[in-house]
């Protein structure tokens, strides 16, 4: 039978809506709607905002916006999800440098939900930025929302990736929590109030920092679309030319770039990300290769807001020149700077395809008037099936064949370079321009490595034939990880003869100490979670999650103290909502309010009371009435 589709329907449980506060996150705009509702259960609200409760909150980047727009309905701040994402999310400081297919499926993600994999897609894991920074804020910021607004909120700018300090008041932000690593990831955060934040110090931020501020912030709240590829690499290099960082051929003078910028941000010394930016010591700021010779793939906006700021100062001024790339366009003329950006790529792409399409203009003639290399001009012509002559004296067709011949016969580009007397970028060119001749060439190459990899694995197997699986794995660890990878097959079969044999002598750990340990780590888990202010039960996994739970459940029966230790600080459904009922009435009579059943049922945020429960309730308020807190 084939299932409906349950539609999704605005929740009569909203009683109120707030409005979206200047540059204040999604995430905390939720937080502040779930305080004025009285939303106490995660699960219980994020079914009303989401329409399930199998979802986790994300601060940056939320998800199944959609769903989120139809259950709010006409309640909604937003007029549009689009809306919602522009003004309220930090996709809007992505999005610029993202290709078209890759916004696509982000966008996708951003609507429809399903967002494991997002911030692997937008290249956050593997730029190492730090996929899950905590929220931070400002203390003067707070400070004046509270004057202006009643309280204080979570603010876009604040959580921006490598950003510390505030570009509005100049001082360093404070960390507060990271919801990722929280127990209850579910729960909306709040920002802590006055008292619960102390006295916070305000100390002064670098100058760097703060201008690194706010130029991260001025590209969040510019909402550029996706510029394309052909968009700021033609910044980026016209800017290069023009300060003397390209030759004559237009090829980028990457030492002298890199010496100059780091001059220009004193090396970097007060980013958050210093070594990640300064990347290696023999190849220091690779990234920038990145940027110039391999747009497509996915750079950090960390890398182009440290270009903008070299370059142009500002991002209105990269904007700006965009438009002005090989003089076509003027920005002053249209106030939209999206539009304008828009009109300008329109007619830039079409007097390139004007100029590549000219066979009466060379292809060195036409690299020079679009400032690309010639053999960029060249690919490309061949891509749209324009003749393009051989060059006479030395690359013929004979010449041609040849290198093609060595190429599918496996040999590397720079042996065939070398053997044939032709420059590397030419055999790569040919290689690149014939699909049949890289597939070929990558197939014998995948065959060498195989047989290679075998070999090495069969040497290390005979030199170790004696010992377990672990131990001839250690002889020889990249050969096992490439056959696993790529050859698993061969691989499982090679270790069929071969059992795996544990080390003789004592355990690697003692299991007896190891128990003695995990309690008294248990005892300090437990005593912490006996807090007044905790609102989940303790659980088991509650318990063991900061102990590893995997391994202690896994290894639970070595370690029996921790067992019995488990058993007796577990605590039930209904020792939980006792604790609950006791919190409440001490919150009530600390308020100096009369207790009732209502009272405290409505303040506990236990909606269905047992039988047993509201007989406990009665006979805690009737020993109650002299007003002693309960232990």
């Amino acid at each position: 039978m084939r299932k409906k589709r349950l539609k999704l329907t605005p929740s009569p449980f909203l009683s109120y809506v707030p409005d979206l506060l200047p540059d204040e996150l999604l995430y905390s705009l939720l937080g502040r709607l779930t305080a004025y509702n009285a939303f106490t259960n995660p699960r219980e609200y994020l079914t009303i905002l989401f329409g399930t409760k199998n979802i986790i909150p994300s601060v940056d980047l939320p998800t199944a916006l959609r769903s989120l727009q139809q259950q709010l309905d006409r309640q909604s701040p937003f007029k549009s999800v689009e809306q919602m994402i522009d003004a309220a999310t930090l996709y809007p400081y992505h999005r610029p440098f993202l290709t078209p297919e890759r916004h696509d499926r982000v966008h996708s993600i951003l609507l429809k939900g399903g967002g494991k994999g997002l911030k692997i897609l937008l290249g956050r894991v593997a730029n190492r930025f730090g996929a899950n920074p905590p929220l931070r804020y400002c203390p003067a910021c707070c400070q004046d929302d509270t004057q202006n607004h009643s309280y204080p909120y979570w603010h876009r700018v604040h959580q921006l990736p490598g950003i510390t300090s505030c570009a509005i008041h100049g001082i360093d932000l404070v960390a507060y929590i990271s919801p990722s690593e929280s127990t209850d990831r579910q729960k909306l955060q709040l920002v802590p109030t006055t008292s619960n934040r102390g006295r916070v110090p305000k100390t002064e931020s670098a100058s760097s920092q703060v201008a690194f501020a706010k130029i991260s912030s001025e590209l969040l709240a510019m909402n550029l679309p996706v510029l394309g590829t052909s968009r700021w690499q033609g910044a980026y290099t016209m800017a290069a030319s023009q300060n003397g960082f390209a030759d004559a051929n237009g090829r980028i003078i990457y030492d002298r770039l890199v010496r100059e910028m780091l001059g220009h941000y004193s090396e970097f010394s007060e980013f958050q990300h210093q070594r990640r930016i300064l990347s290696t010591p023999k190849q220091p700021l690779g990234w920038l290769r990145t940027i110039f010779e391999r747009p497509d793939r996915s750079s950090h906006p960390i890398f182009h807001l440290l270009l903008i700021g070299f370059f142009f100062g500002t991002v209105k001024a990269f904007a700006d020149s965009m438009v002005s790339v090989q003089g076509w366009g003027d920005s002053t003329q249209n106030d939209d700077k999206s539009t304008a950006i828009d009109l300008a790529i329109q007619r830039t792409e079409a007097q390139t395809a004007t100029l590549l399409k000219d066979e009466s203009l060379s292809s060195r003639t036409v690299a020079s008037i679009l400032g690309v290399s010639v053999n960029t001009v060249v690919s490309r012509r061949r891509a749209m099936g324009v003749k393009v002559s051989s060059r006479r004296k030395r690359l013929n067709d004979r010449l041609l064949i040849t290198i093609e011949k060595a190429l599918i016969s496996g040999e590397s580009p720079s042996a065939v370079a070398q053997k044939l007397g032709v420059s590397l970028t030419t055999v790569y060119r040919i290689r690149r321009e014939s699909p049949p001749v890289l597939a070929a060439q990558l197939l014998v190459r995948a065959d060498t490595l195989r047989s290679g990899y075998r070999s090495r694995w069969e040497k290390a197997i005979t030199r170790s034939s004696r010992s377990g699986i672990g131990e001839i794995r250690r002889k020889d660890p990249a050969a096992y990880a490439w056959l696993y990878r790529n050859d698993k097959e061969w691989l499982m079969a090679s270790l069929k003869h071969l059992a795996s044999k544990r080390p003789s002598g004592q355990a690697r750990i003692d299991w007896n100490a190891r128990d003695g340990q995990l309690c008294e780590r248990l005892k300090e888990v437990y005593n912490n979670l006996r807090s007044e202010d905790r609102g989940s039960r303790i659980s088991k996994t509650t318990l063991l999650r900061p102990l590893g739970e995997a391994t202690v459940t896994r290894n639970l029966r070595r370690l029996p103290m921790v067992g019995q230790m488990l058993v007796k600080m577990v605590e039930s459904r209904e020792d939980f909502q006792r604790f609950r009922v006791n919190r409440s009435i001490n919150h009530l009579l600390s308020k100096g309010i009369p207790l009732s059943l209502w009272r405290i049922q409505r303040n506990a945020g236990i909606k269905q009371w047992s039988h047993d429960l509201r007989n406990y309730a009665a006979m805690v308020i009737s020993k109650r009435s002299d007003g002693t807190p309960l232990a």
